[in-house]
């Protein structure tokens, strides 16, 4: 493994490890300070988000009877609007109406040829509501659905299901604004927690994914890869000190080689698993050359490639 762990094969000025410089001992004193915060980030690995209230099943309701503006449907559902009368003399709810179903749910608005069409407002029993466009009985277009605990979505509608962009608020007062697919978020979009976390990035199936960057109350920033809604693969988090660690992650935690550096500028080679660092590598210039190397330095650091080993501190 090399150096014990958390041991330095040379001291910061490439001396032997007694040195006493004053230098030396500067240093030492900063790169202690970055190790006190580069491993407690992730206390909570992975980042949960509130469930969708869930959305009541709209049934139809074909004709009964056709007696005059007001009809009773089948299994006791009404209707009181407008009628259309076909070249065959059958009767189809056409025009503005209201048509209320034996459960309590209640529609008001447009209908074409007995099915929802054109704007209109769905009361659900659970007491949540849609108010928007409709189409062949769907929700189809611009809409707005609301909860009773406060939950509330404004956006584009395809099918019966939240497609495209729009806003999600939960009663928690945590939002999301981007794009969906399917009722799931799906695609690029922005992410605010109510304790002044927020994610700007891309999405697969309500997860964060792909890439994006992460922010924190506390200034903390993190701009990289993601998978199922956790910091995995290459990436860089950022203190609000100025130091930070730019390399491989995995499953919201540090896990293999990646450059660490102090809010002095100062830069090394670190090596981690699961989160624990392991051992120092060879300090880096500016230029990205690499110092003085132990003949005891992990191969692993071999995996650190030029571009990152030349990484300056974010902006």
């Amino acid at each position: 493994m090399g150096a014990a762990m958390g041991q330095l094969p040379h001291c910061h000025c490439n001396r032997p490890t007694d040195c006493a410089s004053d230098k030396c001992k500067q240093i030492s004193s900063e790169w202690s300070v970055v190790m006190q915060g580069l491993d407690q980030d992730e206390e909570k690995s992975k980042y949960e988000f509130p469930a969708f209230p869930m959305t009541d099943t709209k049934d139809g309701a074909p004709i009964l009877s056709t007696p005059r503006n007001k009809a009773v449907l089948e299994d006791g559902a009404t209707y009181e609007g407008d009628w259309n009368s076909g070249w065959k003399g059958d009767m189809h709810r056409h025009g503005e109406g209201t048509l209320t179903l034996p459960d309590g749910a209640k529609y008001v608005g447009q209908f074409l040829k007995d099915a929802k069409d054109g704007h209109g407002v769905y009361y659900y029993p659970s007491g949540s509501t849609y108010s928007g466009q409709w189409s062949c009985d769907l929700q189809n277009g611009q809409g707005e659905e609301r909860w009773l605990d406060g939950s509330f979505f404004r956006g584009s509608f395809k099918n019966g299901e939240k497609q495209g962009a729009g806003t999600f608020t939960w009663a928690n007062d945590c939002w999301y604004e981007g794009e969906f697919d399917q009722n799931d978020m799906h695609g690029e979009g922005v992410y605010h927690w109510n304790d002044g976390r927020g994610y700007l990035g891309q999405w697969v199936r309500n997860a964060m994914a792909l890439h994006g960057t992460m922010w924190w109350s506390d200034g903390r920033r993190y701009e990289g890869r993601f998978r199922d809604g956790r910091k995995h693969g290459h990436g860089t988090m950022m203190w609000p000190d100025g130091h930070y660690y730019s390399g491989e992650w995995s499953e919201g935690k540090q896990h293999g080689v990646g450059i660490a550096c102090s809010s002095l500028g100062l830069k090394r080679e670190s090596l981690w698993v699961e989160g624990n660092f392991v051992e120092w590598g060879a300090e880096v210039g500016n230029d990205g050359a690499l110092g003085a190397e132990d003949s005891t330095r992990h191969p692993l650091f071999d995996r650190l490639k030029p571009e990152s080993a030349q990484t300056q501190r974010p902006t």
